[in-house]
């Protein structure tokens, strides 16, 4: 859609508060920068330095421009407010404000709001914080404005005059006097109306700083929170289309626990979707912690076990998989994921005899009416690993079992299942050391996943694959499939691709006459294998 529009003009994308967004939408606009690189695209984001901690370096592969905003020098603070007081303002006064203020104008801007609002110019009390302040003149707004801004406060830096007419409560103020108080805000400039609004029929007003809000946040009592942000996380539910997160928070403020874990679940999930592995684990101990048991934290642990793989925190995923397969239903589909998740991990730490056990119970269990793919995606990597670990007659038996279910299954066989019985076939073939096949079969997986838009997977093809083609000469086409494994890995934050593609790509740069890079990645590579406890793949490296 992007590459339609700027064939008309050139496209601007604009992020506020940058530090406040989902990995989905920053990938989304990586990808469109990325992939369109001769587009007029101009993406502009404005935040606070935590974007760094939240997002590493945001969209680094089109070499953006950063502007580091500093604080504003003690001159120019001066120079600011005495031209705002006149020039008769005292000077140990503009130095008190220019002091309180620490080059923040936003808050050089209240202070000098504060003196110049005050009765008696020559001490007009400041107080020793600029909170103090806020509250001081969210007082002078009347209790009608203050009570309004109390329960905005509660929704966030936006808000919906409906939303807040439910937290205040029946007939408490009437639609014509909201509408009366809101306007005089805006005109006061504590509050800006948006152009548009998230909900239909709902106009979105917005904090004009996000001070103001903390400041009328920090004025209701842990009781009016508990009640606002339950009554908050209704309305929001009832107008459908809003964050999961969200919803959670002020389920879980509003003390409705039950609620906050069923949303705490959701978003996870969109933020494994995201590749935001850390906030997966971090919603799923916070719907954890709000009551989520039995098959509801299988699922969780699931969502858990495959996070920590991918941002290479081997034993946690396996502690996550193990709980999580005792949880679900045996035959089910998530069991089946599970179980694979267990896999995955018990084969990284080179664990032979769960390993083969897994297999076993896997081939043996009834699967359920759409479980089948998910069982021979379980069994592939079972086998894989058994290869591995030198049990070539036990992966080998074992493949002829996942054959069977995937005959059995026909048509019924997901794309992706489809895709790992050609990394099955691949390994198989590699062991026996025919090298054509197994690139062959490679390539085939490769086109099914990239054809379900499965990029984690894809990655991982790439890096075995590109391995192939080194051992039989083919540098550039291995090069190539590593560059793209490596940019994919980093891109979407896996932990475990990454080094394996350096593994990989140092071999091949050393096989092109390039060894001290070679030996420079992979040394990065053993160092990465080691910190994820895979005495495999570290020993290779």
């Amino acid at each position: 859609s992007a590459s339609l529009v700027t064939q008309a003009s050139p496209l601007l994308i604009v992020f506020e508060d940058v530090h406040a967004g989902d990995h989905a939408s920053i990938a989304l606009v990586d990808s469109v920068l990325r992939n369109l690189p001769e587009r007029p695209i101009f993406a502009i984001a404005f935040g606070r330095p935590e974007v760094e901690q939240r997002f590493g370096s945001l969209w680094a592969s089109a070499a953006p421009t950063t502007f580091r905003l500093a604080k504003l020098t003690r001159r120019a603070q001066t120079e600011l407010a005495a031209l705002a007081l006149g020039k008769s303002a005292p000077a140990p006064l503009v130095e008190r404000i220019v002091t309180l203020a620490d080059g923040n104008p936003f808050y050089l801007e209240e202070l000098v709001r504060h003196v110049a609002d005050a009765d008696d110019a020559l001490d007009p009390g400041l107080p020793e914080t600029v909170l103090a302040i806020l509250q001081g003149r969210l007082d002078a707004l009347g209790d009608e404005a203050k009570r309004v801004l109390k329960a905005a406060s509660v929704l966030g830096e936006a808000f919906w005059p409906g939303a807040v007419a439910q937290l205040l409560g029946d007939g408490v103020v009437t639609p014509d006097d909201l509408g009366r108080i809101l306007s005089a805000l805006v005109k006061n400039e504590v509050l800006e109306r948006r152009t548009t609004s998230r909900f239909h029929g709902e106009e979105e007003l917005v904090f004009r700083h996000a001070l103001l809000r903390e400041a009328a946040y920090e004025l209701l009592s842990d009781e009016d929170r508990e009640v606002a942000h339950r009554r908050a996380g209704h309305w929001l539910e009832s107008r459908g289309g809003q964050e999961p997160l969200s919803l959670a928070k002020h389920f879980e403020l509003g003390a409705l626990r039950e609620r906050a874990a069923l949303h705490f679940g959701k978003a996870a999930e969109q933020a494994l979707v995201g590749s935001d592995y850390g906030t997966v684990v971090d919603c799923a101990s916070r719907a954890f912690a709000s009551g989520a048991r039995g098959e509801d934290r299988g699922r969780l642990l699931l969502l858990v076990a495959e996070a920590e793989r991918w941002r290479g925190r081997i034993p946690a995923a396996l502690d996550a998989a193990r709980e999580a397969g005792g949880l679900l239903r045996a035959g089910s589909l998530a069991w089946f994921h599970a179980k694979r998740e267990q896999v995955a991990a018990e084969g990284r730490l080179a664990n032979k005899d769960a390993i083969f056990e897994l297999a076993e119970q896997l081939l043996g269990a009834n699967a359920e009416n759409d479980a089948t793919s998910a069982q021979v995606a379980a069994l592939v990597p079972a086998a894989v690993h058994l290869l591995y670990v030198g049990r070539k007659g036990g992966a080998q038996g074992l493949a002829v079992g996942v054959e069977a279910l995937a005959g059995r299954a026909g048509a019924s066989l997901e794309p992706r299942a489809r895709a790992r019985l050609h990394q099955l076939r691949a390994a198989l073939a590699a062991a026996d050391e025919d090298l054509g096949r197994a690139i062959d079969e490679q390539e085939r997986a490769l086109a099914l996943f990239d054809e379900a838009s499965d990029h984690r997977a894809a990655a991982l093809v790439c890096a075995n694959l590109a391995f192939q083609w080194y051992v039989i000469g083919g540098y550039e086409r291995a090069e190539t499939l590593l560059r793209q494994a490596l940019a994919t890995g980093k891109r979407l934050g896996l932990a475990t691709i990454v080094p394996l593609a350096k593994q990989n790509l140092g071999g091949t740069l050393v096989a092109r006459g390039d060894l001290d890079d070679g030996i420079a990645v992979q040394t990065e590579a053993a160092e990465a294998f080691a910190a994820q406890k895979d005495p495999r793949l570290e020993g290779y490296s």
